[in-house]
């Protein structure tokens, strides 16, 4: 028999090269990271608009137990305050939270005209008080939670009014859906909440409203309240019959803002007994982890970054396939729960979970996002001094940017992407950039730099600004953040700097540094979806 030839060493080895570099070829798909360096291929749909989200996508929350602490001691007339909202703008303000289903509606200590429900409002609260040796105390079962009933006054309510006119803000606000006739079984008592109604009306106020705060948790409470999911449907219900006789300038009912898409399948149950023509938008609230047992590298982590892309796309799927045109809010949303991580949740590294979480809610087709909060807690955008911490920033230079039209690239929800990139046109009352232009949101979450691989002629040959956001002292936990260098900080206390991109030719490499994130603007695109 005629042997086969003999191969060498050399010729082995070859063969071999040849396979692998066949095999690299082959998994180099359009956006797919190459496998030898941290880069990706970048293919957007220049053509169409995949998504829309509303001019006020990026939201941002107060939580309502600051009314009982007469807003952390903040004044809401504060100029620095005053200024940094306003280039939030246009936002919604949510006030909501736990502590709102333990406010009362009174005038009690007020000069102000606003009806006083005080003697049939305390007689619910004393049936509450009786049902429980510590009434004030829920305990949940992942620890124990003080609230206490209190009031909020006219004074108070002003104030938070004339704060979001002062910043031309649009406001939503949660009522107490725990003020129940009898105590705890009943329905709703909502003859506080349409106090509370007739005053803003009088007063001119525009303000849509939200019915309670993570249903869905109430089952796990001490004492247990047993607000079922077609009971709370009635409620939001009620509240519908309620807006058109005393808060007529009412534009929105929203809700049901729960914690958990799946917890006793509360969600599913409420979608089904509410139906359509309830409400405006169906709110979910989305945190990655508890803020107390996750540290920084949690908050680069591909695993639990994409865990928000899988519940994005099952919270709008199931909404769609319930209710068919209702649109999807995020109502409350932050990197960690639990007040956030301290000392990572206002860092530069919150910022991985923050921009990704707007990339990919937008994608996925939710309207809006809320973040959790404007001060307080160890993830607000301002920290306890009123400065901005690094979230602000990004949020404002996304503000300028990011237009509500949403692009396609290719693989943008994928799961396992080190290099993440989503695309908007930019905005479209922009000064500075023309119709035509994109916005890239890019993220490089890996520890090696990385590289965009422009697959699209139009983005390939266009000049580009460069939007990059690096921490002080390359200290992922720093307070402090820089813009293409810059060290971004207020002028003279309270004014906002000049947010300046860097230029780039088209004929530049699209270089991602290590562990950053940041924006590039494509300004002669000439998108036909952004025309």
């Amino acid at each position: 028999m005629k042997q086969p030839p003999v191969v060498s060493d050399h010729a082995t080895v070859l063969v071999s090269c040849l396979l692998v570099l066949a095999l690299h070829l082959i998994s180099a798909t359009v956006g797919a990271s190459h496998s030898n360096s941290n880069s990706v291929d970048v293919q957007v749909d220049l053509s169409r608009v995949n998504r829309t989200v509303h001019s006020d996508f990026l939201s941002v929350t107060i939580d309502a137990g600051a009314i009982h602490s007469n807003w952390h001691g903040v004044d809401l007339k504060m100029p620095r305050l005053i200024n940094m909202a306003k280039a939030l703008a246009p936002c919604t303000l949510r006030v909501g939270g736990t502590s709102g289903d333990f406010i009362l509606y009174s005038v009690s200590g007020s000069s102000s005209s606003w009806r006083n429900d005080s003697v049939q409002v305390d007689g619910l609260q004393s049936q509450r008080h009786s049902n429980h040796e510590s009434s004030s105390r829920l305990k949940l079962t992942s620890g124990i939670m003080d609230h206490e009933n209190f009031t909020m006054t006219a004074a108070a309510w002003d104030s938070i009014n004339g704060f979001v006119s002062d910043v031309g803000w649009s406001f939503v606000f949660g009522l107490n859906v725990l003020l129940r006739s009898p105590w705890p079984v009943g329905s709703w008592y909502h003859d506080n909440a349409v106090s509370l109604m007739e005053y803003t009306h009088t007063r001119g106020y525009q303000v849509d409203w939200e019915l309670g705060n993570e249903p869905d948790l109430l089952y796990e409470v001490e004492p247990k309240i047993p607000i079922t999911p077609s009971e709370l449907a009635s409620d939001f219900k009620q509240l519908k019959t309620l807006v058109p006789k005393y808060s007529p300038q009412t534009k929105r009912i929203i809700g049901p803002d729960v914690a958990t898409l799946t917890r006793h399948d509360f969600f599913k149950l409420f979608l089904d007994s509410i139906g359509t023509g309830v409400l405006d938008a169906i709110t979910w609230h989305h945190y990655y982890a508890n803020g107390q047992t996750t540290s920084l590298p949690d908050f680069y982590d591909v695993a639990l970054l994409d865990k928000f892309i899988n519940q994005s796309l099952n919270v709008v799927s199931l909404v769609e396939s319930i209710l068919h045109s209702s649109e999807v809010w995020v109502g409350e949303t932050a990197s960690t729960y639990d007040s956030g991580t301290p000392n990572v949740s206002d860092s530069y590294a919150a910022g991985f979970m923050w921009l990704d979480k707007l990339g990919v809610a937008a994608i996925s087709g939710q309207k809006k996002l809320c973040r959790q909060d404007l001060f307080g807690g160890n993830y607000g955008l301002l920290n306890a001094t009123i400065y901005p911490n690094p979230d602000y920033w990004l949020s404002v230079i996304h503000k300028r940017l990011v237009g509500t039209k949403v692009l396609y690239v290719t693989n943008s929800l994928t799961s396992g992407r080190s290099l993440r990139v989503y695309a908007h046109c930019t905005r479209e009352d922009s000064s500075v950039y023309a119709r035509g232009s994109v916005v890239l949101i890019v993220l490089n979450v890996d520890s090696g730099s990385g590289e965009l691989i422009l697959q699209d002629p139009e983005l390939g040959k266009s000049k580009r600004d460069k939007y990059w956001l690096t921490p002080d002292g390359d200290n992922l936990t720093s307070k402090e953040v820089r813009l293409n260098g810059v060290k971004l900080e207020l002028k003279d206390g309270s004014e906002l700097p000049p947010l300046l991109p860097v230029g780039e030719s088209a004929s530049e490499t699209a270089s991602i540094p290590a562990r950053s994130f940041g924006f590039y603007v494509f300004k002669d695109a000439n998108a036909s979806a952004c025309s």
